[in-house]
């Protein structure tokens, strides 16, 4: 009898164990779903020069590991720029370009100078979701407030990169104006 209530008990124990795992994913698929969403949204707000990348697919990639575990991921169907859209995982920089946009996880963090003048140079429009990140001269940076997705633009990168953002886009954006690298 003992036994039998010791197990129910280290049953019961788990199944909460594996429930607030199951939360914290669900948290973070919640939260990377929003920023794949959101960066969606702002590449359909963006202009890039002419010859900036190859134009018969619109690129995506992602530097680096995420906090969480997750991916950026945009759904199959959808277009930008009229383009169909691929996402892809990056580990170093030698495998950035060609792409219309990169998303800078902070495990990149030592490397940030050095992926943004690149970038930059490139007409590459970077992406991240970690402190500080627009400070530092990411063009667009994620953070949550109020349990919603907001981000940052750092306009001194922004000008120097050649990509052109909606009025309507800055206007929804915390400016930075200033980058300290």
């Amino acid at each position: 009898m003992l036994f039998a209530d010791m197990t129910k008990r280290f049953v019961f124990l788990g199944c909460i164990f594996l429930a607030g795992l199951y939360a914290q994913s669900q948290t973070a698929t919640q939260e990377y779903l929003l920023k794949s969403i959101n960066l969606y949204k702002i590449c359909k707000f963006t202009s890039w020069p002419q010859q900036a990348v190859p134009a018969d697919t619109f690129v995506i990639k992602m530097i680096g590991e995420p906090r969480s575990g997750e991916n950026i991921s945009i759904p199959a169907d959808r277009r930008i720029l009229d383009l169909p859209v691929t996402v892809k995982v990056v580990n170093s920089m030698d495998q950035i370009y060609p792409c219309h946009v990169l998303f800078i996880c902070e495990s990149e963090k030592q490397h940030l100078k050095e992926i943004i003048s690149y970038a930059l140079k490139n007409s590459i429009l970077t992406i991240g979701d970690t402190e500080n990140f627009a400070e530092q001269g990411v063009i667009v940076n994620f953070f949550i407030e109020d349990e919603v997705v907001k981000f940052k633009i750092n306009v001194v990168s922004l000008n120097e990169s050649k990509l052109k953002l909606h009025s309507r886009l800055l206007s929804l954006a915390e400016l930075v104006n200033k980058r300290t690298y």
